[in-house]
C-alpha cells in the first residue's frame, strides 16, 4: 500500500511530458558523447587530458538522459515514442540485441492495440517499420555466431512475428485489392517471408 502511494504521489509530481523535448535532451545527450570522443569539435584541438574530462562530463549526461527515460517508461508505458526513443537510445549504445527487441517490442505491442482494420496508413507504416527492424535483428541473431538453440529460437520468434503481422495485413487488405493494393512498407515485410521461409 505504500508503495502504491509513493507511486501515485510520483506520478502527480511529474508534469506533462513533451516528447520533441525528451528526445532532443537523448539526441544531444547522444551527440555529446559521440563528439567527445574526436580529438577536434569545431576547429578546437582538445589535448588528452581534456578530452578524457570531456568525455567523463558527456557520459554522465547521457546515464542521466538515460535515468530520465527509465522514469518517462515508468509512468508513461502507453506512449509508443517513450520506446521507439528508448530502442535508438539502447542502439546508439550498442545494447545486446535481445534488450533492442524487447523494448521494439513494447512499442510494437502498443502499435498493434490500435490497429483496427488497417485504415491507419501512418500506423500501418509504423508496425511495419517496427517489425522489420525486429524481424532482422533476430535474423542477424540467427545468422552469428551464437548457441544453435539461441539462433533456432530467434528465426522462430522472427518468423511468428512475421506470420502474425501478415495474416493481420491479408485481412486488412483483402477488399482492398489484395497484395496488390498493398504500400510499399508492407511489400518489404511480405519480401522477408522469403528470407525466413529459405
Amino acid at each position: 500500500m505504500i508503495d502504491f502511494k509513493t507511486n501515485q504521489q510520483t506520478m502527480k509530481d511529474i508534469p506533462d511530458v513533451d516528447d520533441k523535448v525528451v528526445k532532443n535532451i537523448v539526441f544531444m545527450a547522444l551527440k555529446g558523447v559521440h563528439e567527445a570522443g574526436k580529438r577536434e569539435v569545431n576547429g578546437t584541438d582538445f589535448d588528452e587530458k581534456t578530452k578524457e574530462a570531456t568525455i567523463d562530463s558527456k557520459s554522465k549526461t547521457l546515464k542521466r538522459a538515460g535515468e530520465l527515460l527509465g522514469r518517462i517508461s515508468s509512468v508513461t508505458r502507453s506512449e509508443p515514442w517513450v520506446w521507439e526513443l528508448y530502442a535508438y537510445y539502447y542502439e546508439c549504445l550498442k545494447k545486446p540485441h535481445h534488450v533492442v527487441i524487447e523494448t521494439l517490442m513494447k512499442l510494437h505491442r502498443l502499435l498493434l492495440n490500435k490497429w483496427s482494420n488497417g485504415e491507419d496508413e501512418k500506423l500501418v507504416e509504423n508496425v511495419c517499420k517496427v517489425s522489420v527492424k525486429v524481424i532482422r535483428l533476430h535474423l542477424e541473431v540467427f545468422n552469428g555466431e551464437g548457441e544453435e538453440g539461441e539462433k533456432n529460437e530467434a528465426k522462430t520468434k522472427a518468423a511468428m512475428l512475421w506470420r502474425g503481422l501478415m495474416k493481420k495485413v491479408e485481412k486488412a487488405f483483402e477488399f482492398r485489392g489484395g497484395e496488390e493494393g498493398y504500400p510499399d512498407c508492407v511489400k518489404e515485410v511480405a519480401e522477408l517471408g522469403k528470407v525466413l521461409n529459405a
